[in-house]
């Protein structure tokens, strides 16, 4: 009778691997500056820490009390690492200093909603200045010629592979600059009341081998490089950067471009698979100079592409944090 107590309350074979699988990817993570399999692992922050707490609470109701304390470490220490990562801060509005809006997008590749999205932008954001289109394949040609007259300056490289890239600007005296780089982004330089404003629109690679994490990473450091030559200027980068703000290589690009990140909020852009209520992971990244105010940042529709559309809204002033703040979201 005591085997059959004793079999009774330990933990089954499953539900010992089912604790093996909710927390090492999250404790695998921590590590990710060791290998870019486990960098990759930094992109899913969100879904461990749905999974641990669901596990503590399943094994509290088993009444295996010290593997449900397990799951809410674990738990504690990622709902510390996003709120470290999404903590809020924006610029206090300056009545007399220039207003900018930026839209970032990854359209995703051989969307046929695209028409959507124009309208959408039309519609709801038709002051919108500078548009950065991501995935943006051959397809796309014929939308932005009938946007020409809202947006004379463009730049483009289409492409049928996710890399292509298209901005588009409505603001005068626009130089638009085509980096062709291993993956092209694209540079705007605008002169706005006697002041340059830097726009930069980038989509580094994926990390799903050495070779592209490596890809991504050295496009980051290259641009980092640049954006620090850039210092006396105003500077905005904005893209799909293929990294969450819990990877190494995210804090590395802050540390070494002097940017400051206008991802802290809780919105989320991109799910690994085909969702519009589970996109949990920020990958659509919004970095600026301290020479530009963040006003806001609005995450919109997704338009049946993977990821959702970005709005940011920018002054040209010195940067004065608030402690205040409203982040709109449609």
């Amino acid at each position: 009778m005591r085997s059959l107590v004793n079999r009774q309350y330990q933990p089954k074979a499953w539900e010992w691997r089912l604790l093996v699988l909710i927390v090492l990817p999250p404790v695998l993570s921590w590590f990710a500056s060791w290998h870019w399999l486990l960098d990759v692992l930094t992109s899913f922050v969100p879904y461990y820490l749905l999974a641990c707490l669901l596990g503590a609470v399943w094994w509290v109701w088993r009444r295996f009390i010290g593997l449900a304390l397990l799951c809410l470490i674990v738990s504690a220490v990622m709902a510390v690492q996003i709120g470290l990562a999404m903590s809020p801060s924006l610029g206090t509005p300056v009545a007399t200093a220039p207003t900018i809006k930026v839209a970032q997008f990854n359209i995703s590749l051989l969307n046929p909603n695209l028409p959507a999205f124009f309208s959408w932008l039309n519609r709801k954001h038709a002051d919108t200045d500078i548009v950065v289109l991501l995935e943006a394949g051959p397809a796309l040609t014929p939308l932005l010629a009938s946007m020409k007259s809202h947006y004379p300056y463009q730049s483009m490289q289409l492409d049928d592979s996710p890399f292509g890239i298209a901005m588009l600007s409505r603001l005068p005296d626009t130089h638009l600059e085509l980096v062709n780089d291993s993956f092209p982004y694209i540079e705007a330089q605008v002169n706005i009341a006697g002041r340059t404003l830097h726009v930069i629109g980038v989509h580094p690679p994926p990390p799903i081998s050495g070779s592209l994490t490596q890809a991504r990473n050295h496009q980051l450091q290259q641009l980092a490089q640049r954006v620090s030559r850039q210092a006396p200027d105003s500077v905005i980068v904005v893209g799909d950067f293929n990294i969450t703000p819990w990877s190494p290589w995210y804090r590395r690009f802050l540390e070494e471009s002097g940017l400051h990140a206008a991802n802290q909020q809780w919105q989320p852009t991109w799910a690994p698979y085909s969702s519009e209520h589970w996109r949990l992971v920020p990958i659509d990244l919004t970095f600026h100079s301290d020479k530009v105010n963040l006003l806001a940042r609005q995450v919109g529709p997704a338009f049946e592409s993977d990821h959702r559309v970005v709005i940011s809204t920018w002054q040209l002033s010195a940067r004065v944090v608030t402690d205040s703040i409203t982040w709109p979201s449609e």
